[in-house]
């Protein structure tokens, strides 16, 4: 039993310190990303913003998992008698505060945004039996949101079918069926569960990236743009207040968000849509592949050295 708990107070050590290093490095690396993107007039993707959230807690599991416990495993007896020190003690209930910090805020926001929602579905009626449900709500619910996690609706209340015409609500339709097919909402949600505390600064450029990156593909040509720019334009006159924090709102952007989005999509062309190029693509994977590589051939050493590493932490 005391070997057990031994095992798990180093493992949520670790994590906790990895962690918090990692975020940190993430706080201070962010702002230079931000400078350099402004002098370039560049923007980074949603997917690279999401990972820089995401990035702590996944690499905490990672070291957590593939070395802490197996160099606990292969170098700790089992039959030892070690007292457990102040450190360690105090990064695990660091690491039993956050981790439960996160839950309760990712609960909290489903809880509220269900609520919410259920409110704006009540009377509502189904329009579509296509790819995505769609239901009509009243005048009380947003223009037009997407409410669900892994099997979202659309929901497109009756002001916003009578003021849109037919053409900026298919555009603005599949601006939100963008955020369907990405699965945007659980993005939110996981982001409450393991991004504690939260990151306001990276999920502000995430959400910003994500709603510029919908605008982007739900056009194809200047007629396009121009349809959608007008609908964000009339969608917004009924923006409505709303706490629901997993769904995505056509038009719940900050005024300066939204007025960026209309000046680009009045100011598309054909010529600044640039699909992902393969080396986009490949660089990722080979930086992957020869740190997966540099493990493997240091796998054991690193092992002994986090061994001892957990032994201090254990004085």
């Amino acid at each position: 039993m005391m070997y057990a708990a031994r095992a798990l107070s180093v493992a949520l050590s670790i994590f906790v310190l990895v962690y918090a290093i990692t975020r940190v490095s993430v706080e201070c690396f962010t702002p230079l990303v931000v400078r350099y993107l402004r002098k370039q007039s560049s923007l980074l993707s949603p997917n690279s913003w999401y990972a820089f959230q995401v990035a702590p807690f996944l690499l905490a599991t990672v070291v957590t998992g593939l070395f802490a416990v197996p160099s606990f495993l292969s170098f700790e007896p089992n039959h030892a008698e070690e007292e457990f020190g102040f450190p360690v003690l105090f990064l695990s209930a660091a690491c039993l505060t956050i981790v439960a910090a996160g839950l309760y805020r990712a609960w909290s926001a489903y809880s509220r945004t269900a609520s919410t929602v259920r409110h704006w579905r009540e009377m509502a009626t189904p329009v579509s039996t296509g790819r995505f449900d769609v239901l009509q709500t009243g005048p009380n619910a947003p223009a037009m949101v997407v409410a669900g996690l892994f099997r979202p609706k659309l929901l497109v209340s009756s002001s916003a079918t009578t003021l849109l015409s037919k053409d900026e609500l298919t555009r603005a339709m599949a601006h939100e069926c963008s955020h369907i097919r990405n699965f945007d909402n659980a993005k939110k949600l996981l982001l409450r569960a393991c991004a504690f505390p939260p990151s306001r600064q990276l999920e502000r450029h995430w959400l910003e990236a994500i709603e510029i990156a919908a605008d982007q593909e739900a056009v194809t040509s200047k007629r396009e743009a121009l349809e959608l720019a007008s609908a964000l334009v009339k969608a917004s006159r009924l923006s409505v207040a709303t706490t629901a924090e997993l769904t995505s709102n056509l038009t719940t952007d900050s005024g300066q968000l939204l007025h960026t989005r209309v000046e680009r999509l009045l100011a598309w062309s054909q010529n600044g849509v640039t699909p992902a190029s393969k080396l986009t693509r490949i660089v990722p994977l080979f930086f992957a592949a020869i740190g997966a590589l540099a493990v493997a051939v240091l796998y054991q050493p690193l092992l002994l050295q986090m061994h001892y590493f957990a032994e201090f932490l254990m004085r």
